[in-house]
């Protein structure tokens, strides 16, 4: 039996005062004491592989992450679901970022849920938290000129184009400098408590100094951020009590991924501060965040703490292999006397605490009142996140590791020679990371290569150029500047990211090979991304889900009931159908291209994702002649229990095979249907016969049409959501 293993961490605003203790209350339902936990799944998602352009990056990232927790959650939140019916559990909440559920449940449900071999750890969902402010100061220092900002100003780089966001108090909008700067929109901020979800709030003010480092311009008259072209985000991860949860800070980390819960919009930040800990020593709670994270290339920015200058003295999450961890420096380039250092507990003996540190002591920030001072690590780091953010204007193309490379191989050794436990590798500078990127030697790198019909799709990117040409070919290479030009989505080649398009004309059946490449003003190719494209004989069909659209199909009934979504993405090709039902409204889409077919087979993927019929039989997919139906596939529940079966018109009416039960997953659904004599209708599930039925008479049928999706039987209070993917077929079989 796996023990559930309890955590006792600690969360704290890193400025130099703290103050005020206090532990997350306990919830309870019902007549059965229940508590609060956070189960770890033990499957992880395959990063490998993941596109280079950001957009399909984050895109790809997102899938594998929802994919890997729908996939191996399912089962444990079916038992949850038992749990609820029978007042043993009273929320639930999935964690994809990191493959967890935060789950409120009496202790019998949390020891069977520890005890589950696909389970890796269990523990509290509650964190003592010590409210921080920052610590008040005397003269304000020249803490941009300290990390020569001015020099990368002068080069252009003032973080334009670049979004960073704040993990931690909030940030207050009644600044106007700062209230100007965010990015607005329902995508640009998060209360995971759901205390305060309209517009940012920062009843600390702490969020709000972080963030006057990382952008105020200089509405003051001085110029008081490292990045003041840049937008912000921010996620609220303290509550209104000044306390946090695991759980809060998981679904922060995940907000960031993904802000408008929209996979095909772009819209996560490129940088992230985090200006806060837990406990010191090595804790690896949130390193599955981080490193889903940095592999959509942010690299998560951390204040090392403020219990020097004992040693060690580290903190998590900085100490985790993922972060960056930022100590403080004096206006003098002295370590200031409280900030953390190594070495670390969480990294081995190779790894220096911190990475690198910045200015920290008597920094100037921005508060309701006007300007201040504030001193600790939690200042420390802006410093490093707004650097990051001057580098992304210089090369926005640049990874994680790229970025950390570029930032503490250019810092200004201080301390001991060479990297060391107090100052890391050094205070960091600016310019000289940004002249560590070198020049322009490579060419445009192209991501999101697409043909659907004729018209080819793809993105160019280039971190150093505007892109100024693309080209695409069939087969073999006829060499750089000789293949057929694309052209810019938008009517330009002007910008260091373009969309390029291309109609690439009436292909052939058969196997196909696409390739496309760019150029940059710089006169670089870049090299040829490549896709394989199958025009099949005009018998057969498959979805367009794969490609996360639905322009395969010739039409669609209750669209706002549709979405392709990574969610529906069951048989691992990264999306499929979503069909919500709503009422008795019918939602699905429709295949025209049956052309008087007396033969008709097609395989699907369906998941009943846990809806309920109410005993009802519905129609989930469909197939008609000139003059009605021809065959059908109902669904229906009977307490808990899922049946499927197959129906078809003969000539003495409506015949069916028998209701065949099947459980509550994911299944592979063959539907065959003959017109003839004798004429018939077969369902297989999963390879294997679920019914057959024969001697249908109906010789004179002929299909037109097909729909996916819910489509009959639905009553007025149906409601639910079901899968579909991986869908196919063959006309004319027989």
């Amino acid at each position: 039996m796996r023990r559930v293993v309890v955590l006792a961490v600690t969360a704290a605003l890193l400025g130099t005062a703290a103050a005020g203790t206090g532990t997350a209350r306990s919830a309870a339902a019902g007549p059965v004491p229940m508590r609060r936990v956070i189960v770890t799944l033990t499957e992880r998602a395959d990063f490998g592989g993941l596109p280079r352009a950001r957009g399909a990056r984050l895109r790809a990232l997102e899938q594998a992450l929802q994919s890997a927790a729908h996939a191996s959650q399912q089962p444990i939140l079916d038992q949850l679901a038992a749990g609820r019916r029978a007042g043993t559990v009273s929320a639930v909440r999935p964690l994809w970022i990191v493959n967890a559920i935060a789950v409120t449940a009496s202790d019998d449900v949390i020891a069977k849920l520890a005890g589950r071999p696909d389970v890796a750890s269990v523990h509290d969902d509650a964190i003592t938290v010590h409210a921080a402010g920052d610590a008040g100061g005397g003269a304000a220092a020249s803490n941009l000129t300290a990390i020569g900002v001015p020099g990368a100003w002068a080069l252009g780089d003032r973080g334009q184009g670049v979004v960073v966001a704040s993990l931690d108090t909030g940030v207050d909008m009644t600044i106007p400098e700062l209230a100007a700067a965010w990015r607005g929109g329902s995508n640009s901020w998060f209360d995971p408590y759901g205390q305060h979800t309209a517009a940012p709030v920062d009843l600390s003010g702490h969020g709000t100094h972080t963030m006057s480092v990382m952008v105020a311009g200089g509405a003051t008259g001085t110029a008081l951020g490292v990045a003041p072209a840049s937008r912000w985000i921010a996620a609220r991860i303290f509550d209104d009590r000044g306390q946090a949860t695991t759980s809060a800070i998981h679904l922060a980390f995940q907000w960031l991924l993904d802000p408008d819960h929209d996979p095909a919009t772009t819209d996560a930040p490129q940088v992230v501060n985090n200006s806060w800990s837990m406990t010191a020593g090595c804790n690896l709670e949130f390193e599955p965040d981080i490193t889903a994270l940095r592999a959509a290339r942010i690299l998560p920015v951390f204040a090392a703490g403020n219990s020097g200058p004992g040693s060690p003295s580290d903190y998590s999450p900085a100490n985790n292999p993922g972060a960056l961890a930022v100590g403080a420096t004096t206006a003098g380039d002295q370590i200031a006397a409280d900030s953390s250092r190594g070495p670390t507990t969480c990294g081995g003996t190779a790894v220096t605490y911190p990475a690198v540190t910045a200015p920290g002591v008597d920094v100037p920030v921005l508060d309701p009142v006007g300007t201040t001072t504030a001193t600790g690590t939690s200042l420390a780091a802006p410093h490093a996140a707004g650097a990051l953010a001057l580098l992304l204007s210089a090369d926005p193309s640049l990874t994680a590791a790229e970025q950390e490379t570029a930032l503490r191989r250019s810092a200004s050794d201080l301390g001991d020679p060479g990297p060391d436990n107090v100052f890391g590798d050094g205070r960091i500078d600016v310019p000289a990371a940004i002249a560590s990127l070198g020049g322009d030697v490579a060419g445009p790198v192209m991501s999101g290569l697409s043909v659907t019909g004729t018209t080819l799709g793809a993105t160019a990117s280039d971190g150093l150029s505007a892109v100024t040409g693309a080209e695409w070919f069939d087969g073999a290479d006829p060499g750089q500047g000789l293949a057929t030009a694309a052209q810019p989505a938008d009517g330009a080649f002007d910008s260091p990211v373009e969309d390029v398009t291309a109609d690439v004309g009436t292909l052939s059946p058969g196997t196909h090979t696409i390739s496309v490449r760019a150029r940059d003003s710089a006169g670089n190719w870049g090299a040829v991304q490549t896709v394989t494209v199958t025009v099949d004989s005009p018998g057969l069909f498959a979805d367009s889900f794969a490609s996360g659209d639905l322009s395969a199909w010739s039409g669609r009934r209750g669209a706002g009931m549709l979405a392709v979504t990574p969610w529906a993405a069951l048989d691992g090709d990264g999306y499929g159908l979503r069909a919500k039902v709503t009422g008795s409204a019918v939602a699905g889409v429709v295949d025209q291209s049956p052309a008087a077919e007396s033969g008709y087979h097609a395989r699907f993927s369906f998941d009943p994702s846990g809806t309920s019929t109410g005993g009802r039989a519905w129609i989930v997919f469909a197939g008609w002649d000139g003059g009605g139906q021809v065959f059908l596939l109902r669904y229906r529940t009977v307490v808990h229990r899922v049946f499927l079966r197959a129906s078809a018109i003969g000539i003495s009416g409506w015949e069916s095979t028998r209701w065949t039960r099947v459980s509550d997953h994911v299944h592979v659904l063959d539907l065959t249907w003959q017109a003839g004599s004798p004429g018939s209708v077969t369902l297989a599930v999963d390879g294997t016969p679920a019914g057959s039925v024969g001697d249908l008479g109906n010789g004179e049928r002929r299909l037109e049409r097909v729909m996916l999706g819910p489509s009959g039987g639905l009553q007025p209070g149906a409601r639910g959501v079901l899968l579909f993917d991986a869908f196919e077929s063959d006309r004319g079989v027989g």
